[in-house]
């Protein structure tokens, strides 16, 4: 007779429904990891940036610094979604962290490559929106929330 390590619940708890512990949290911060890969390898070959280099090197100085701010916040972004990937996950939110943060990290890319600036945008704001959506219905915020009002009490 096979030993469960994980043995059904009967409740139907969110904690129920979600993927075990230990059995998804790398193959989910590596899903997450190559998504994003591959959206920044997608996006750093949609541009030639080397047209406008010569045409307007002032431009592209003040887009890359764009580039590098929309960088930093796909970063910290990434890292949250790391951390939470460490925890219990339903598989369709584990989904939703990893497509906001590839558009995210696709957009900055794109920006770097000055290459369709209105598409970067959508997808840059489109991603972020998807993760704070996702956060949110996966409980992160209000869990924060009710820490938070915690602390005050206890102040």
């Amino acid at each position: 007779m096979p030993i469960a390590l994980f043995p059904p619940r009967s409740c139907s708890s969110p904690e129920a429904d979600a993927v075990p512990f230990f059995g998804g949290v790398l193959r989910r911060r590596l899903s997450v990891l190559l998504v994003c890969a591959l959206a920044v390898g997608v996006a750093a070959g949609l541009g030639d940036p080397a047209s406008l280099l010569a045409q307007r090197p002032d431009l592209v100085v003040l887009l890359r610094g764009i580039a590098l701010i929309k960088a930093t916040f796909a970063l910290v972004a990434l890292a949250a979604v790391l951390w939470r990937c460490g925890h219990a996950l339903r598989p369709g939110h584990a989904v939703g962290y990893a497509a906001g943060c590839a558009l995210m990290a696709g957009a900055a890319m794109s920006v770097w490559q000055l290459s369709s600036m209105g598409l970067a945008s959508l997808a840059f704001h489109s991603g972020w929106i998807a993760l704070f959506v996702v956060s949110w219905v996966d409980g992160v915020s209000p869990a924060l929330r009710r820490r938070s009002a915690r602390a005050d009490v206890d102040a």
